[in-house]
Formats: C-alpha cells, sequence, structure tokens
C-alpha cells in the first residue's frame, strides 16, 4: 500500500509500506493513530509532508527490545537481514559527512578477511 486507506466507518485497511518486508509494531498503531490526529499539521502542504513523513518514520523506527523479550530473535533478524542490507545500497553519505567524522568506516569485510587469513 502507498498510504494509509481507511474504508467507510473509519475501518482502517491499509498503511503505507516504507520498507519492502519490514511491518511496523501493530502494537504502536494506537499511537501513531493518535499522534496523526494530533501531531501532523493539516493546515499547510510542507507543514504537513514534513510531520506526517515524522509520525511516520515515528511508527517505523526499530527500537532494540527489551530484556527477556520473545521477540530479540526477530529483531536482530530483522536489522541484520532487511535494514542494513538496505541501508548500505540505499545510503550514500556527501562528502561532507565523510570528511568531517559524521560517518567513520571502521572496517570492511576484505580486509578482515585479509587480517584473520594470517591466523
Amino acid at each position: 500500500s502507498s498510504g494509509i486507506n481507511a474504508e467507510y466507518g473509519g475501518i482502517l485497511t491499509g498503511l503505507p509500506v516504507v520498507i519492502e518486508n519490514y511491518p511496523p509494531l501493530l502494537q504502536r498503531l494506537p499511537m501513531f493513530l493518535l499522534r496523526l490526529s494530533t501531531e501532523v499539521d493539516w493546515d499547510t502542504e510542507k507543514g504537513c509532508f514534513e510531520s506526517l513523513s515524522r509520525e511516520i518514520a515515528r511508527f517505523y523506527t526499530l527500537t532494540e527490545p527489551v530484556e527477556g523479550d520473545p521477540n530479540v530473535r526477530d529483531w536482530k533478524f530483522t536489522l541484520e537481514n532487511v535494514l542494513w542490507p538496505l541501508i548500505r545500497t540505499v545510503y550514500i553519505p556527501d562528502e561532507t559527512v565523510t570528511t568531517d567524522g559524521t560517518v567513520l568506516q571502521i572496517a570492511d569485510l576484505h580486509n578482515l578477511y585479509k587480517v584473520f587469513e594470517r591466523c
């Protein structure tokens, strides 16, 4: 789905798909809907896009599970197999970010293999 869809009578039938194979936590749905009505600036176009984007991002944010949470395994799988590969293919930092220390490369797989080949 590309948007928030509702049927007559207010029945929610669709949510935006931000990342393929990454559904949001539905436990956050009531707060998401509440914040859509209270935090989104529906009066101006720019304000609407900014605040709506912020609320959708908040809804889809991956948060670290608390200790003992049975979903820890799902969280780790999602992070390693869905989000990191997507970030690696989509995120291209601009030159200022790479030179001012905001983003640092701490290792790369090729050089790590070279180090461990010697062991």
